[in-house]
């Protein structure tokens, strides 16, 4: 069983992400406080540090987030390719909305979230 420091939520978010010149749109499955999964057939390397923004329901402003990869699932390898960013900067204000959003749909807590969560055919790195 899978031990998480902070709760997750399963949710579909449109997310944008850069790193150096290069700038690209995805889908977000799974976020918690520590970091979020992004979807893409083309992961960054692991340790490359990029800049994460996108909407949360609710909430006009987007969150802007400094974080690092910190795992990469090929398509090789799963059904469901992505990337692991954990998150390092984050404005106060964009921590306090983040984690609002996150308290009212965590799992386990009574939260729905939006979409199933990701079949893989391998474990998780």
């Amino acid at each position: 069983m899978e031990k998480r420091e902070r709760p997750r939520v399963l949710i579909a978010l449109a997310i944008t992400y850069e790193s150096g010149d290069d700038f690209l749109s995805s889908f977000l499955s799974d976020i918690s406080g520590g970091g979020v999964f992004i979807g893409t057939t083309k992961p960054m390397k692991i340790s490359t540090r990029l800049q994460v923004c996108f909407h949360i329901p609710g909430i006009t402003d987007s969150i802007l987030i400094t974080g690092t990869v910190v795992w990469i699932r090929d398509l090789e390898s799963s059904d469901n390719p992505g990337m692991g960013v954990r998150f390092d900067e984050m404005e106060p204000g964009d921590r306090e909305r983040l984690d609002q959003f996150l308290a009212e749909h965590e799992e386990g807590r009574g939260g729905q979230s939006n979409v199933q969560r990701p079949t893989s055919k391998g474990k998780e790195p």
